[in-house]
C-alpha cells in the first residue's frame, strides 16, 4: 500500500512539474513567462514615456527560459521587455494584470505568444504586421539593386511597383485597425506611423477614443495637441486671417483677396522641394490668375536676402509675405504646419476647399473650380 501511494505521489509531481503553463504569481500585477535559448541573460522591465525609456525592474531568465517580474502597475502604460536596448517586446499594462509572454531569445519578434492583456493582444497583431512589411521591403530592395546592376529597367518598375502596393497595403491595415479598435493602446502606435497631413480624421479617432478608455495613458497629451493643430486648417473650415509683411515690408492681408480662389503657399528659400514645385506652381498660375485665381505666398524663411533672391530666381510673381521667424514663423502655427511644403486652397469666401495639392491634382482642380 505505501509503495502505491509513493507512486501516486510521484506521478503526481511529475504531471505538475511538466506543465509548461506559468503559474499566476500572488503578486498584484505580473509579466513572466517563457524566452528560450538564452539562459541567464538579463531583462529590463522599462516604462515608455514621453520624455524618454526608464528602467523600473530587472531579472534574470532562468536555465529553464523561465522569468519573472512583480513590478505592480498603476495606470494603464506601455512597457518594453528588454534584452537589450534594441531588442525587446512592448506590451501594455495596467494594475492587475498578469501578461505571459512566450518568444525565442534568438529571434525575439518571430511569432512570439502573449496572453493576459489585450491591449498586448492587439500591439502583437500590429507588430506581426509590420515586421511581414519589413520582410517584404528589405526583400524589394535586394530585387533592386540586383536589377540596377544588370540595369534591367522592366524589372525595375515592377519592383518599385510591388513596393508601392505593400505600402499601400500596409496604409490600408493601419486604417481599417484604427477604425476596428479606435480605443486601443496598439490604435496609438499605429497611428504615429501614420501622416497626419494625409490622415488627419484617424488622428482625431484614436485620440477620442483614448480619451474615453485610458484618460491617464501618458502619450495621451501629445496625442491631444497633436489633433488640436491638425484640426486648425481643415478642408470645410473657414481659413485663418494671415497679415505679414511683404519684401517691400506693407502689410498684406488674405482676407484682401477676397471674391478669389486663393492658394496659400507655405515655402522657404532653403525647402529643396518648395523650390521643385515652383515652376509647376507657376505654370498653373499664369494660366488661371486672369480667372480669379492668386496665390499668398507665405514663407519660413529667417533670412530677408535669401527669401527675396529665391523670389526673384524662380520668378514666382504672386503675393510673397513672412515674419522671417523659421519654424517659429506665426501664419505657419496658426495653419498647423509640421512640414513644408504645405498649401490651402480656398474659396472666394474664405472657407478652405483643398490642402496640398500639387501638380496635376492641382490643375484639375483649378480646371474643375474656374475651368479651362
Amino acid at each position: 500500500m505505501k509503495n502505491v501511494i509513493f507512486l501516486l505521489l510521484t506521478f503526481s509531481l511529475l504531471f505538475t512539474s511538466c506543465d509548461e503553463s506559468p503559474k499566476t504569481p500572488a503578486s498584484e500585477s505580473s509579466v513572466s513567462g517563457y524566452i528560450d535559448n538564452i539562459p541567464g541573460a538579463q531583462l529590463t522591465l522599462s516604462i515608455q514615456t514621453p520624455s524618454g525609456i526608464i528602467p523600473i525592474d530587472t531579472t534574470w531568465i532562468q536555465e529553464d527560459g523561465h522569468f519573472l517580474f512583480t513590478t505592480e502597475f498603476n495606470d494603464m502604460a506601455v512597457y518594453r521587455i528588454m534584452i537589450e536596448f534594441n531588442k525587446y517586446l512592448t506590451i501594455a499594462a495596467k494594475k492587475g494584470d498578469h501578461i505571459i509572454l512566450e518568444a525565442d531569445g534568438l529571434d525575439l519578434y518571430n511569432d512570439y505568444y502573449v496572453e493576459g492583456s489585450k491591449e498586448s493582444e492587439l500591439i502583437k497583431v500590429v507588430v506581426d504586421k509590420t515586421m511581414k512589411l519589413g520582410e517584404g521591403i528589405d526583400s524589394i530592395r535586394i530585387d533592386i539593386n540586383h536589377q540596377k546592376s544588370a540595369k534591367n529597367s522592366k524589372a525595375l518598375y515592377e519592383s518599385f511597383e510591388e513596393q508601392k502596393r505593400l505600402y499601400a497595403a500596409f496604409h490600408t491595415f493601419s486604417v481599417d485597425f484604427i477604425e476596428q479598435n479606435p480605443s486601443s493602446i496598439a490604435a496609438y502606435f499605429v497611428v504615429m506611423g501614420l501622416q497626419p497631413e494625409e490622415d488627419p480624421e484617424q488622428f482625431s479617432i484614436v485620440a477620442n477614443g483614448l480619451t474615453k478608455s485610458y484618460p491617464k495613458f501618458n502619450f495621451l497629451p501629445e496625442l491631444q495637441e497633436r489633433v488640436g493643430v491638425l484640426n486648425l486648417a481643415q478642408v470645410g473650415n473657414e481659413a485663418n486671417e494671415l497679415n505679414f509683411p511683404s519684401p517691400n515690408d506693407d502689410l498684406i492681408a488674405l482676407s484682401s483677396l477676397r471674391g478669389k480662389y486663393v492658394l496659400i503657399d507655405f515655402w522657404a528659400s532653403w525647402c529643396r522641394p518648395c523650390r521643385a514645385e515652383n515652376p509647376n506652381v507657376l505654370k498653373l498660375y499664369n494660366k488661371f490668375k486672369d480667372k480669379g485665381f492668386e496665390i499668398y505666398g507665405y514663407s519660413l524663411d529667417d533670412n530677408k536676402e535669401k527669401w527675396v533672391e529665391a523670389i526673384k530666381e524662380d520668378k514666382i510673381n504672386w503675393v510673397h509675405t513672412s515674419d522671417l521667424k523659421g519654424w517659429q514663423a506665426e501664419g505657419s502655427l496658426s495653419y498647423g504646419v509640421q512640414a513644408i511644403p504645405a498649401t490651402f486652397l480656398i474659396d472666394p469666401n474664405g472657407i478652405i476647399v483643398a490642402r496640398d495639392l500639387k501638380g496635376a491634382a492641382l490643375e484639375q482642380k483649378l480646371t474643375e473650380l474656374l475651368g479651362e
